[in-house]
């Protein structure tokens, strides 16, 4: 296994040199907005799979998945809302960015 980058690793434990407030608060904008388009996508999705009389046996594995996801992204979008009604700390708030960056590696 490769051994992560010195900037990696300093990225992951939230020390950042030379971000700002403002870029992170421009980041979570954009995420919210991803979820929110992400939720409403998959909501869609679910109640039409739902819908369908006839499904599709091979179908099945993936809106399972389309379930997993958005059940995770709610459960975030949730913890990410306490967090910002709270006046979260700035780790606090790399670290909601990190978990909606694993969440889209894991289902990607």
């Amino acid at each position: 296994m490769a051994r992560q980058s010195n900037s990696v690793s300093a990225r992951r434990s939230g020390t950042f040199s030379g971000v700002s407030e403002k870029d992170i608060s421009q980041a979570e904008k954009e995420t919210r907005e991803r979820v929110n388009h992400a939720l409403a996508t998959l909501k869609i999705a679910l109640a039409s799979w739902e819908a369908t009389k006839k499904k599709p046996a091979d179908l099945k594995p993936k809106f399972i998945k389309y379930h997993r996801l958005h059940e995770v992204l709610n459960d975030w979008q949730k913890r990410e809302a306490e967090l910002q009604a709270g006046k979260a700390g700035f780790d606090d708030r790399i670290q909601m960015l990190w978990e909606y960056v694993d969440i889209c590696q894991m289902y990607s």
